[in-house]
């Protein structure tokens, strides 16, 4: 699979669960904002016993992972609910994009 094969995989998977990610050299991550309460983010972990250097082919495994952004804040029932939801969504998209186990190679 090619890195922008994954990214399209992740991107339709991150916008099924309300999710927009943001490319970076070492991993994807969920744009945050003031209401943000899980952030997303996916690794892009180089795997050094199927990369060749030699004929510089890189092997990358993709790692997701999810954080609670903000804790700690006193609110009612109806926004312990939102917030519990957006949890949920997160906790949703991780485990989703884990069981693809999905990577990539790149050629140079």
């Amino acid at each position: 699979m090619t890195k922008n094969e994954v990214y399209e995989i992740i991107n339709a998977t991150a916008t099924k669960y309300g999710f927009e990610m943001q490319d970076t050299y070492n991993s994807w991550y969920s744009k945050q904002n003031s209401d943000s309460y899980v952030r997303v983010e996916i690794f892009k972990n180089m795997d050094y016993k199927e990369s060749d250097s030699n004929n510089i082919i890189l092997c990358f495994n993709i790692e997701p992972v999810g954080s609670v952004c903000q804790m700690g804040k006193r609110t009612d029932a109806k926004e312990l609910l939102r917030i519990a939801q957006d949890i949920e969504r997160g906790a949703k998209f991780v485990a989703e994009i884990e069981a693809l186990k999905l990577s990539y190679v790149e050629k140079y």
